[in-house]
C-alpha cells in the first residue's frame, strides 16, 4: 500500500495530499441469500497523482519509484484527485450505485461530473480493487479493503464486461457469485 505524505513540492509549488490519507466507512446491504449485512470498508489510495507517461522530468520535479517504475507528479491528476474521496463517500452512502467490471478484471467508476472537467472527448474514471482476507464476520459485519488504484481522464473508452451495484462487489467477494 502506498503511503502519501501530507504534502509534496513539485517544480516549486506545494501540493496537499492529505485528502488521500484513506478512511474507514461502512454501508449496509441486503443480500439475496444472507439477508442484511454490514461492510466496514477501509479505503486506501495508490499513487495515482503520479504518471509514468511521457511527462517532463525537469529539476525540481517530484519523482517517486513505484514498484520499480519511475513516476512523476502530475498536477492535472492531482486536481482531479481532490474529488475522488467525495465520490467514494457517495458510493458508501448509496451502495446501489453502478460500477463496471473492466476487461482487465478490475472495477471502474465512470464519473460523468467532476471538477475540473476533463479535456473535451475524455471521461474521468476511477479504477479500484476490493479485497477480503477471509476473516470471520463479527455478527453480520464484514471487513473489506477498497484500494483506489488509479483515477484519471481517458480519451479512449474503457471496455466493461459487466455492470453491477457497488455493494454487489463486496457481496460477491465475501459470499461468492450469486
Amino acid at each position: 500500500m502506498f503511503v502519501h505524505p501530507d504534502k509534496i513540492t513539485h517544480l516549486g509549488v506545494e501540493y496537499a495530499l492529505d485528502h488521500l490519507a484513506g478512511e474507514t466507512s461502512s454501508f449496509v446491504w441486503k443480500t439475496k441469500k444472507n439477508g442484511e449485512v454490514k461492510f466496514n470498508v477501509v479505503t486506501s489510495y495508490a499513487d495515482h497523482c503520479y504518471s509514468d507517461k511521457d511527462l517532463p522530468r525537469p529539476d525540481g520535479a517530484c519523482i517517486i519509484d513505484s514498484r520499480g517504475v519511475e513516476r512523476v507528479f502530475c498536477p492535472s491528476r492531482h486536481a482531479h484527485s481532490l474529488s475522488v474521496p467525495k465520490i467514494i463517500s457517495e458510493y458508501m452512502a448509496k451502495p446501489s450505485k453502478e460500477v463496471r467490471l473492466t476487461a482487465d478484471r478490475n472495477y471502474s467508476i465512470l464519473c460523468m461530473t467532476i471538477q475540473p472537467k476533463p479535456d473535451k472527448g475524455s471521461t474521468f474514471y476511477i479504477f479500484f480493487h476490493m479485497k477480503w482476507h477471509g476473516s470471520e464476520a463479527v455478527g453480520d459485519t464484514f471487513d473489506v479493503e477498497l484500494n483506489i488504484e488509479s483515477a484519471y481522464a481517458k480519451s479512449r473508452h474503457v471496455v466493461s464486461r459487466r455492470r453491477l451495484p457497488f455493494a454487489v462487489v463486496a457481496e460477491e467477494l465475501v459470499f461468492g457469485k450469486r
